[in-house]
C-alpha cells in the first residue's frame, strides 16, 4: 500500500485551506490508472450558516477522467464516486459543536451529462462540522474497487462524537489512510456498496472533488489517496 499527498495547506494559525464555492478541485494521480482499489481522502471541515441548507445540496466526491471536463462541469467526460442524496442538510448546534446533519450519500457516477445513482445509501448518515476557522476538521473517504461491470464503493467518514473542540490532526489522517480499517473517533465505516461502471468511457486517473453551493464552503486541509491494490 503507498499513499500520495496530492494537497496539503499550510498548518497552524496559516492555515491555507483550499475552499470550494459552487467549485471543483481536480489532481491527476500518481500512478494514473495502474490501480485495482484505492482509496481518496480529505481532512475537511465547513463554514457555517446557521441555518438548513435545502434543495439537495450536491457534494461530490471521487475520481474522474483527465483534468478538464470534470464534475461540476455542465459535461463531464466520467466521474465516480461518492454523491450526497440528502434534500435537507439540518443545522445542528448542540454540546458546542455546529454541523450539518444528517447527509445520506450514494455511490454515483456521471458520464457526459448523465448522472447515475446506486440504489442504496451507505447506511450511515454523515456529519460536517461548521466549525472551519477553530478547527473541526473530519476524515471524508471513499474506497473504490475496480470490477466487471460492479466497482465496489465503501464510504469513511464522521458521524458524530469527540467532543467540542475536536479537530483530527494531520498525522492521524494520513495514518488512517494506510490502515485496511480506519479507527478514528466518532468515524465510521459504511457497508460497501456497488454500481456498474466501465473505463471504457473515459480512464479513472484523477481525483475530482465538486461542491455546488456558493455559501455555506467546504474548506480542505489536504488530500491524499492510497492505493490498496
Amino acid at each position: 500500500m503507498s499513499t500520495s499527498i496530492l494537497l496539503r495547506t499550510i498548518g497552524g494559525a496559516d492555515d491555507k485551506r483550499i475552499v470550494l464555492a459552487n467549485s471543483s478541485i481536480a489532481r491527476a494521480l500518481t500512478f494514473g490508472t495502474d490501480w485495482t482499489a484505492l482509496r481518496i481522502g480529505a481532512r475537511l471541515s465547513m463554514t457555517s450558516l446557521g441555518v438548513n441548507l435545502t434543495s439537495t445540496p450536491r457534494f461530490n466526491f471521487g475520481i474522474c477522467s483527465g483534468t478538464t471536463n470534470i464534475m461540476g462541469d455542465a459535461t463531464t467526460t466520467h466521474w465516480v464516486g461518492t454523491r450526497s442524496i440528502s434534500s435537507t442538510w439540518t443545522y445542528v448546534n448542540s454540546g458546542g459543536i455546529t454541523r450539518y446533519t444528517p447527509i445520506a450519500y450514494r455511490p454515483a457516477k456521471k458520464v457526459n451529462t448523465t448522472i447515475t445513482e446506486g440504489g442504496s445509501t451507505f447506511g450511515h448518515n454523515v456529519y460536517h462540522v461548521a466549525e472551519a476557522i477553530t478547527g473541526g476538521r473530519t476524515m471524508f473517504s471513499i474506497d473504490i474497487t475496480k470490477g466487471s461491470p460492479n466497482f465496489s464503493f465503501r464510504e469513511f467518514a464522521y458521524i458524530g462524537g469527540g467532543g467540542v473542540g475536536y479537530d483530527l490532526g494531520f498525522d492521524e489522517f494520513l495514518a488512517n489512510m494506510e490502515l485496511a480499517t480506519p479507527a478514528i473517533t466518532g468515524h465510521s465505516f459504511a457497508a460497501s456498496l456497488t454500481l456498474a461502471v466501465s473505463e471504457a468511457d473515459g480512464s479513472l486517473d484523477t481525483l475530482n472533488v465538486n461542491w455546488d453551493r456558493s455559501t455555506p464552503q467546504f474548506e480542505i486541509s489536504d488530500i491524499a489517496v492510497a492505493r490498496l491494490s
